[in-house]
């Protein structure tokens, strides 16, 4: 108690070397922590559901396709009545229907789930109750479950919405409850309201009711995943011929779910934990060089302690327990500094304004900012105690003065420290600079159309199995008609998808040469190509197409080059499978320019045909093509809903979605990743250039004399400045070329997470090392500034 008696007083009497050394330190664990909060969710936490490691996605692998999860009610219904291996399956079907309150539409994401889904998941609501056995049954199943976001949004977060009655499509139906806000929807399990799925299994009919049923599954205690799998295979599905001569090859198996709920990218979620960690190094490297700066100060005074009876052991404790006050106030201070400062920080420098990390202080945040305080201690107080325990402390009183100065092994120890944390923040910017290119391609990428003043409506149909061609072109100019009545709508076109919608419909083609490639289809009505300023490359698009027209398409440039090779497309015919001479033949009218609809993927052959030719067009889903002339607002999509109700009550309409949002979201992932390289990068430069500033700054004082000397002999004050001034340059372009050197080296490491960028750029190379001795060399004028004026006269008396 004695030792930390004294680091307190001895600390209290250098209160500007105390708060410097506690905001440096206090930065790189609180940006540490933060960043943890962050990443812990993507890569360390575990599953926030109960035993989550008995959780299973269920799939199979597809030629072509890979890991789908798709399965008939047949199948789920199966695999519930006749599993052993399994403790429950949680069973999920996804939809899009219209909720009605008070007369109001409005369409939302509904998730029919089996009876013991929640449970399954070992969620319960905050307000009212989950289903219940028996309510999967038909008739029983008009009760609701809300989301906490729905639940605010739409009911304006009121309790006693439990007990209301809704309209959902055409079916009354009653909330029962609401789910907590932290509820995690697994991947492809995502809904805003869930109601009790009704299975309907038709072994005649394995796809009257779609094949569109997700399967998580909780394995019973001790059983593994390959004896779950072994069971299923033995179960033979009892369907038609054509479900068995599509999938009698098709093997489930089953999954972790963990892997199907991850972040979207573990590479940066890795790369931003390695370059925090840097930031962590430079903040221990400014405050070790502070501290040794401090502690060669005082080396006087721990002479006379020893000479006053002190041992070597008391003094080390004394430095161990100063440095442990500093890391401890730091550690505290850090707390603040991820909590309010580094989420400003971040908010400050944000690529847009959709990056909204989810960071938060819990336990384990906590723990870990207590264990990044505990290595601070050993970071700084393992080479002082060695560096002490080499020094020869009783040689300074007999030395005199002319000792006291910045010894040559301290200069030395001090300035590769600086170079060090320079190259640090080096490798830091190259990064940052690297993710600033990146955003800017994506940005400016070419995607074959322009998103903007173009927006999305997306329709869900209930299910019709009478369902006409001539019915849905009806609608369609219906729609038309009525959505061209709302102000700010210039123009309407029907399509199976639209670009960056995430709606994507494939058959496989059979080349001429026997294999097999994957094609996208769009069936689209004739103003299509005029409402997306679609570009014709070759031939020309289907404007005047008739119902009672031969089968023609528009192909892209891919599927051109990929079946047609260099001849000239237009003109021929091809079918899906050559040797089906039953199948009549389509006709290919023109070339379209690709369209990138994802920003990452390679563009995928796709073909446009009127939506009349095919069946396969009249599906429950349908896509709307706007062309706006204003920006969406609440009226518009109120409007848009009105419109399609009072056609048809039981579509829903989703809110209008702008294309341009899409691309945004696209780019979110790199967007955020570059808003804390940003923060990050900024915070190392700032932190290596006040370590330079007070390494020559502590040199200047500790020369004083040597520069009294230079100028009583003849040197010129000019000549003090630029020999100061030249040695923190020096050291700022040895920091530069280290850290490019490095990050040249380790550039590949982040190529999965850049887009269109050459992670050797030399623009971004050279950029950072001129930022950086530039900003160098303005932390260096002041000490430089000191250095000039130097009285000699004066210091000579103080001796």
């Amino acid at each position: 108690m004695n030792a930390f008696r004294l680091a307190f007083r001895s600390l209290s009497q250098a209160p500007v070397f105390s708060l410097t050394v506690v905001v440096t330190l206090a930065l790189g664990i609180g940006s540490a922590s933060a960043i943890f909060s962050v990443v812990d969710r993507a890569l360390f936490r575990p599953l926030p559901y109960a035993q989550p490691d008995q959780l299973f996605t269920l799939g199979y692998e597809v030629k072509n396709h890979g890991f789908q999860e798709w399965f008939t009610a047949v199948e789920a219904s199966t695999y519930r009545e006749r599993s052993k291996s399994v403790a429950a399956f949680a069973i999920h079907r996804a939809s899009t229907e219209n909720l009605v309150d008070h007369g109001t539409p409005a369409g939302v994401n509904v998730a029919y789930v089996s009876a013991d889904y929640f449970s399954t998941f070992g969620v319960l609501p905050i307000l009212g109750r989950a289903f219940v056995s028996g309510e999967d049954r038909a008739g029983a199943n008009n009760v609701l479950v809300l989301t906490h976001k729905l639940w605010k949004q739409r009911f304006g977060g009121d309790p006693a919405v439990i007990g209301r009655d809704v309209l959902l499509g055409d079916a009354p139906c009653r909330i029962v409850g609401v789910l907590p806000a932290d509820f995690q929807q697994p991947r492809m399990h995502v809904g805003e309201v869930y109601r009790p799925l009704v299975l309907q299994a038709d072994p005649a009919q394995p796809f009257a009711h779609g094949f569109i049923y997700w399967i998580i599954a909780r394995l019973k205690p001790g059983v593994t995943p390959q004896q779950a799998q072994a069971e299923l295979a033995t179960f033979k599905i009892e369907t038609s011929s054509v479900f068995d001569a599509l999938f009698a090859d098709r093997k489930p198996e089953f999954r972790p779910l963990e892997q199907w709920t991850s972040q979207q990218s573990s590479t940066s979620n890795w790369m931003l934990l390695g370059a925090v960690g840097l930031l962590y190094v430079i903040a221990c490297t400014n405050a070790a060089n502070l501290v040794l700066a401090r502690l060669h100060g005082r080396r006087r005074e721990l002479c006379i302690r020893l000479a006053l009876g002190g041992g070597r052991r008391q003094i080390v404790q004394l430095v161990v327990a100063e440095t442990l006050i500093l890391a401890g106030t730091a550690a505290v201070g850090s707390l603040f500094i991820a909590r309010w400062v580094f989420p400003l920080l971040l908010w400050l420098v944000r690529s847009d304004t959709t990056v909204q990390p989810l960071y938060g202080m819990d336990a384990r945040v906590m723990l870990v900012t207590a264990g990044y305080g505990v290595l601070t201690v050993l970071l700084i107080c393992v080479p002082l105690t060695w560096r002490l325990s080499r020094s020869n402390l009783s040689a300074v009183l007999k030395e005199g003065a002319q000792t006291v100065g910045e010894t040559p092994s301290l200069r030395r120890v001090r300035s590769v420290l600086v170079v060090l944390e320079t190259a640090i923040a080096v490798v830091l910017l190259i990064g940052a600079g690297l993710m600033v290119r990146t955003v800017h391609r994506l940005q400016h990428f070419d995607r074959g159309i322009d998103p903007n003043s173009k927006a999305s409506l997306m329709l869900t149909f209930p299910s019709e199995p009478q369902a006409t061609i001539d019915g849905r072109r009806a609608f369609l100019l219906e729609a038309d008609r009525r959505l061209r009545e709302i102000p700010g709508v210039q123009a309407v076109a029907a399509a199976t998808a639209v670009p960056m919608s995430n709606m994507w419909a494939g058959w496989n083609l059979v080349k001429p040469d026997g294999t097999e490639i994957s094609v996208g289809w769009n069936a689209v009505a004739p103003e299509y190509r005029a409402t997306l300023n679609l570009p014709i490359v070759r031939g020309r698009w289907f404007d005047d197409a008739r119902p009672t027209d031969a089968q023609v398409v528009v192909i892209n440039e891919t599927l051109a080059r990929q079946y047609f090779g260099t001849e000239n497309p237009v003109g021929q015919t091809f079918r899906f499978d050559p040797n089906d001479k039953k199948a009549l033949p389509w006709q290919v009218m023109g070339v379209a320019r690709d369209v990138r609809s994802n920003v990452r993927g390679a563009v995928q052959p796709e073909f446009y045909f009127p939506f009349w030719q095919t069946p396969a067009a009249v599906g429950q889903y349908q896509m709307l093509l706007l062309r706006l002339s204003k920006p969406i607002d609440e009226q518009m999509n109120a409007a848009a809903c009105r419109a399609i109700y009072a056609i048809n009550p039981l579509i829903a309409t989703m809110p209008l979605r702008p294309l341009s949002d899409a691309v945004v979201e696209q780019m979110a992932h790199e967007r955020a990743t570059l808003t804390f390289l940003k923060a990050l990068s900024g915070l190392a430069l700032g932190l290596a250039v006040t370590g330079l500033f007070a390494v020559m700054a502590f040199s200047v004082a500790q020369r004083s004399v040597e520069f009294g000397v230079r100028m009583a002999l003849g040197a010129s004050p000019g000549d003090v400045f630029r020999l100061v001034l030249t040695r923190g340059a020096m050291l700022a372009v040895a920091g530069a070329a280290l850290g490019s050197a490095v990050a040249w080296g380790g550039a590949r490491l982040i190529q999965a997470v850049l887009f269109e960028t050459n992670p050797l750029d030399p623009i971004v190379y050279v950029s950072v090392a001129l930022i950086l001795v530039l900003a160098a060399v303005l932390g260096c004028l002041l000490p430089a500034r000191l250095a000039m004026r130097v009285d000699l006269a004066a210091l000579l008396r103080a001796e």
